[in-house]
């Protein structure tokens, strides 16, 4: 038991002084430090992940499904540009929802439409965004935003 409240203490010491650490740079600087944000906040995901592990997946409601270089690579998605996945992802949200998915969250920006190539490439993906509005949050930082038409299908104004 002493040792897992010594993982605990320095789980907790290591957050701290994540935490310290950005705010004496936000302080210092006047604001976010876009560099050290990312930084801090994996730091202190990997602080906790070690210090304080998470239950067993059974006893978890919640699934995360990766989407890595191992998986982009795999004979099925290498063949496109990250840009044309759009029918990819429109059936990953499909699948998940079949599933009773309540949310589908995308960490990654969707940042550019291949309607740029190919004109109407992603009424698919936007149909599927739109059927799925309700449960589905694209990834976005703090200066870009998922593509407006992505965005609107989501019912939101397209702009913000």
């Amino acid at each position: 038991m002493a040792a897992r409240h010594r993982r605990l203490f320095l789980g907790l010491a290591t957050c701290a002084g994540c935490y310290l650490t950005a705010l004496g740079a936000g302080l210092g600087i006047g604001g976010s430090v876009p560099a050290l944000d990312g930084f801090l906040y994996d730091a202190g995901l990997a602080a906790r992940a070690k210090f304080d592990p998470a239950p067993p997946i059974e006893d978890s409601p919640v699934a995360v499904i990766a989407v890595d270089l191992r998986s982009l690579d795999s004979p099925r998605l290498r063949r496109f540009p990250r840009t044309f996945l759009g029918p990819t992802w429109g059936d990953l949200i499909d699948r998940l929802s079949a599933a009773g998915a309540k949310s589908v969250a995308f960490d990654f920006l969707l940042a550019y439409s291949p309607n740029e190539f190919a004109q109407g490439f992603d009424r698919p993906f936007l149909t599927t965004l739109a059927r799925n509005r309700g449960k589905v949050v694209l990834g976005r930082s703090a200066t870009t935003l998922p593509v407006r038409a992505y965005h609107a299908a989501l019912g939101f104004d397209g702009g913000a």
